[in-house]
């Protein structure tokens, strides 16, 4: 994590001497929106094993899905138009959102398709011979 944190850290200084600050900003943010969504996946999924909470997301989930939706589109359509106030309001990344879920999917199912260790199918078998 260290290291990251020092990679990110250089890139932002290499931004800021090329680009100026305004190009360092714009990566900061950048960093910071990817850091936030993978976070936030990573609570979700574990939020999501608790039942009752499980069972409230499969109703809310759709419906805020639609809403981020009708944000984006209103943001969009009001700085098109050139509303002066609508340029700062930040957009929902719906798709960065679903493309981390569904990478947080597939590694969740390699991690339950992994075979299990020697010493766990060992403790495993003697305990079902330990039965008979």
């Amino acid at each position: 994590m260290i290291l990251k944190a020092s990679e990110i850290a250089k890139n932002l200084v290499n931004e800021a001497q090329v680009g100026g600050p305004k190009a360092a900003v714009h990566y900061a943010t950048a960093e910071s929106k990817q850091i936030i969504v993978t976070q936030s996946v990573k609570g979700w999924y574990e939020l999501n094993k608790i039942k009752p909470l499980h069972s409230a997301a499969k109703k809310a989930v759709p419906v805020a899905a639609q809403w981020s939706e009708k944000y984006n589109c209103l943001v969009t359509e009001k700085t098109k138009k050139g509303s002066p106030v609508f340029k700062y309001f930040p957009l929902v990344p719906v798709d960065d959102i679903a493309k981390t879920f569904r990478q947080s999917e597939v590694a969740k199912e390699k991690k339950s398709e992994a075979p299990t260790s020697a010493p766990e199918r060992a403790s495993s078998s003697s305990s079902s011979s330990d039965s008979e």
